[in-house]
């Protein structure tokens, strides 16, 4: 969102043209020449809307002790770079659709560098940090001493300290904002100030209504927008190594949510914190899914009672408790799951979701399991 304000602020003072071919705009990395057909045209609109069909690949980042790529490496896939190309694999471009693309972010730090000449760290600086008086945030690699000593660290699934206590992302548009809910909660609101008509620290006023305008497929520049009336909502989701986060502004309600969280597993935490928002404060999204418990066929249950796999040291321990599933990870507690189709079925603390597969004949032979947007997979050994 940070970047998208600042391309606006650029396009409202004419040093960017939101609707012009980003080849004319690129200085020091051009784009590959077209295969075959000519290349369609991509705009810095398109870039920042998620809607110029650039690669949906998303940058792992780097730890601590590995070296980091410059921007061109990372555009051209290059080592040190791990990425792959940013460029598309097909010449073809639709401005009709979305793909949520990092890719596009990669390539507008470039051409916000070679359009004013000053890194990316530095014009973010000038154009926005400064100017919002946010002391807790930055986009500087590697990350300032004067920032590391309060730096929270970043944990994994399971629980342990990620390497190096968090990963640093050369992707700076992308995914390189270090910053505070309350930091990033000031830049929420001085753009939805200039929206309601007074002037801003970054944007005007009409620059803030174009950056909250849906664009396409829900959404706007830097994040999504839902709901309509009193209900419009715009959101954003971060997540990097060891980390989770979520933020949502309710502008007519005057109300929102900075939740960051230094786990992979804040997920879970930050759904329930906006249920309880949601009950609050009579919000129409994030409310807690209501189920009914489905009674199967005793039989039915029977069948899925067992062993499975995920990788020679982890499975998880199926058994039957009346009408419902007892599921029990190797390691961990066991959790109760009720059926909510023949196939499907849920947990309520933590609230999870398991789906058996069976083979042609009918046996069961795997089942899948989604817990936030975690996905794990797992077969039938006995």
């Amino acid at each position: 969102m940070m970047t998208a304000a600042a391309a606006l602020e650029l396009a409202a003072n004419r040093q960017l043209d939101l609707d012009a071919d980003i080849a004319s705009l690129l200085k020091t990395w051009r784009l590959p020449p077209p295969s075959s057909e000519p290349r369609s045209k991509i705009t810095p609109r398109a870039l920042l809307t998620h809607s110029a069909g650039l690669s949906d690949q998303t940058f792992e980042g780097y730890s601590q002790d590995e070296p980091l790529p410059n921007l061109s490496q990372i555009l051209d896939g290059e080592q040190p770079a791990k990425n792959g190309p940013v460029w598309m694999t097909a010449q073809k471009t639709s401005t009709s659709r979305t793909r949520y693309s990092e890719s596009g972010y990669v390539i507008f730090e470039q051409i916000l560098q070679d359009l004013t000449g000053k890194p990316f760290p530095v014009l973010m600086n000038e154009i926005l940090l400064d100017r919002l008086g946010l002391k807790n945030s930055t986009f500087s690699l590697p990350l300032p001493e004067a920032f590391k000593a309060r730096t929270a660290a970043g944990h994994l699934r399971e629980g342990q300290p990620a390497k190096g206590l968090w990963n640093n992302y050369p992707e700076a548009a992308a995914k390189g904002l270090w910053t505070t809910p309350a930091d990033f909660a000031a830049f929420l609101a001085d753009l939805l100030q200039a929206a309601a008509g007074t002037e801003g620290k970054v944007l005007s006023p009409e620059m803030a209504r174009l950056m909250l305008s849906p664009q396409i497929e829900g959404h706007s520049f830097g994040f999504l927008v839902d709901g309509r009336g009193a209900d419009i909502n715009y959101s954003l989701r971060g997540k990097t190594r060891g980390f989770s986060c979520f933020m949502v502004v309710y502008p007519v309600k005057g109300q929102g949510a900075v939740i960051m969280t230094n786990s992979e597993s804040g997920t879970l935490l930050i759904q329930e914190i906006l249920g309880a928002l949601s009950e609050a404060y009579g919000w129409a999204h994030f409310r807690p899914e209501e189920k009914d418990v489905m009674r199967l066929d005793p039989a039915t249950y029977q069948t899925y009672a067992g062993s499975y796999e995920v990788n020679p040291a982890y499975g998880l321990e199926v058994s039957l408790d009346d009408l419902a599933l007892v599921i029990q990870p190797t390691g961990q507690a066991a959790t109760k799951f009720y059926a909510e189709g023949q196939t499907l079925f849920y947990s309520t603390d933590p609230y999870v979701r398991i789906q058996f597969f069976k083979d042609k004949k009918g046996a069961v032979e795997g089942l899948v399991l989604w817990q936030g947007d975690f996905e794990l997979e797992a077969r039938k050994i006995r």
